[in-house]
């Protein structure tokens, strides 16, 4: 039987990642550094209500979607839809 998650990971650039989306028919969401405070703040983000938990990820997305963080972060998370 053919191992279908042989090669599940790879590297590529921010664009390649776009590049390859389209190819598979599917439109970006977000593409974010995934580096960052989360982990130091997680229990607080657990407790906090949809209102200040909204307004974080607004202020992450800001940050975090920055083209010339992603690159500097050294780990990029892509976030798609099929279109």
């Amino acid at each position: 039987m053919e191992n279908r998650f042989k090669n599940i990971f790879f590297c590529s650039t921010p664009c390649e990642i776009e590049e390859i989306a389209i190819k598979c028919g599917l439109k970006r969401k977000h593409n974010i550094c995934a580096g960052g405070n989360a982990g130091n703040i997680a229990i607080s983000l657990n407790e906090a209500n949809d209102e200040d938990f909204q307004k974080y990820m607004e202020r992450h997305y800001l940050i975090c979607e920055n083209e010339s963080l992603i690159e500097a972060g050294g780990l990029g998370l892509w976030i798609g839809v099929k279109k």
